[in-house]
């Protein structure tokens, strides 16, 4: 429900009689379905089909938010609760359904441009996220609570029926059974990097939730203006538009674990300047730059996570396949649901217990562990390529000396 203008929510929530937490209950529950469920579908994704999954996902992801806005006619507390629940769970499996799919599409189609085209993936949900409540607040004053609801649904469910036309059917094998997904998932799971470059996903996921909590009541102390606090958020948003540039630099020079320590250590200076750290008196121009550079890191770790994750199946010896492509497109979106749902939560904590300033350690924290993992990984795969190098080196120099005895016993025996 990215055009939901959330302002107008909460005040149509409260007049229903749902308090804060409750109906910060029902926008999370999105998230908990797509926690939950998306390892499950991942698993029955090669028996759903690609197709199917992506034109059902993105039915049901335009049917419930036309029933969430007729909502608005339920005036009981009880029933309006429960069915928001339900409806917003209904969104959740459509959207976990056509994000796997998606991933998976563009995975299979790009095959050897998988960073770019995730990149341009999460451009354009980007910029569905940054004018969508601009659109649902312009529809909302002109039409009504409903109006933003029914007519985005409707184009979804439009844009659903097209795919069911348009999309060619599966080319991947989906005969195998469940209980070889299965065997594959655990393969997979028992890979060290792939576990790290899970958590690396979840990082990515946690920073813009945990720090749109919080950034609010920490831009208070500068006194700006409503229109320069949107600013500042709109800011963030805009600069990881550049992931595509990442994504092609990332297929280009083939050195995705660089990119993600370098994300890594970005983000850490980041941090450090939004925050500031501990210590540090608060300046507005450092918080913007700060912010500056938290876009950009936000995009080089989103676009490395998922493109390490993927590598790090394929260069284990398992062949790419829709169990190897379902898991990383079900590991990337759980990763980021479980970062989504920590980050708020912590922030809030964190934030309420110890103010904005040493709240942010969580972040700085959490991305030097991440870029720590990710040098242990770069090591090792170096010293391996060094023990290769110099194994094959005395391999051909040993081989050289028995040619040349070889050579010499040869004309020794013929003269």
């Amino acid at each position: 429900m990215a055009f939901i203008d959330l302002n107008n929510y909460f005040l149509k929530a409260e007049s229903k009689g749902l308090s804060p937490a409750t109906y910060g209950v029902v926008l999370s529950f999105f998230r908990f379905v797509m926690l939950v469920f998306g390892p499950i579908f991942g698993v029955y994704m090669e028996k759903i089909g690609l197709k199917r999954a992506f034109v059902i996902g993105v039915f049901l992801n335009g049917i419930s938010p036309v029933l969430f806005g007729l909502l608005d006619f339920v005036d009981s507390y009880t029933p309006y609760l429960i069915l928001s629940l339900l409806l917003r769970g209904f969104e959740g499996f459509g959207a976990i359904l056509f994000l796997c799919s998606m991933f998976m599409m563009s995975t299979t189609v790009f095959h050897g441009r998988v960073a770019m085209s995730f990149a341009i993936l999460q451009t354009v949900f980007l910029v569905g996220n940054s004018i969508g409540p601009l659109l649902g607040s312009l529809l909302n004053s002109s039409f009504g609570y409903a109006a933003p609801y029914i007519l985005f649904g409707i184009l979804q469910m439009i844009t659903s029926v097209l795919a069911a036309w348009t999309l060619p059917k599966d080319t991947l094998n989906t005969s195998s059974s469940i209980s070889n997904s299965l065997r594959g998932y655990l393969e997979i799971l028992k890979i060290p990097s792939v576990a790290i470059f899970i958590y690396a996903c979840g990082v990515s996921g946690t920073g813009p939730e945990f720090l749109t909590a919080i950034l609010e009541p920490n831009l208070r102390q500068f006194s700006l203006g409503k229109v320069e606090v949107g600013l500042v958020f709109c800011l963030v948003a805009f600069l990881q538009l550049v992931s595509p540039l990442w994504g092609y630099l990332i297929d280009i020079l083939k050195k995705p674990h660089l990119f993600a320590l370098i994300g890594s250590i970005v983000m850490v200076t980041a941090v450090v300047m939004v925050g500031p750290f501990p210590g540090i008196n608060p300046d507005y121009g450092i918080l913007v730059a700060g912010l500056v550079t938290f876009g950009l890191a936000q995009g080089i770790l989103s676009v490395s996570s998922i493109t390490n994750l993927r590598l790090s199946i394929m260069q284990n010896g398992i062949k790419e396949s829709m169990i190897s492509i379902s898991f990383v497109s079900m590991g990337y979106l759980t990763a980021t649901s479980v970062g989504a749902t920590i980050g708020p939560l912590m922030a809030g904590v964190l934030y309420q217990e110890f103010g904005f300033q040493n709240a942010t350690l969580f972040l700085i924290v959490g991305n030097l562990i991440l870029g720590f993992l990710v040098l242990g990984i770069i090591f090792c795969r170096t010293s391996k390529s060094i023990a290769r190098s110099a194994e094959y080196s005395d391999t051909s120099h040993n081989d050289a000396e028995k040619n040349l005895l070889f050579n010499r016993s040869s004309r020794m025996s013929y003269s």
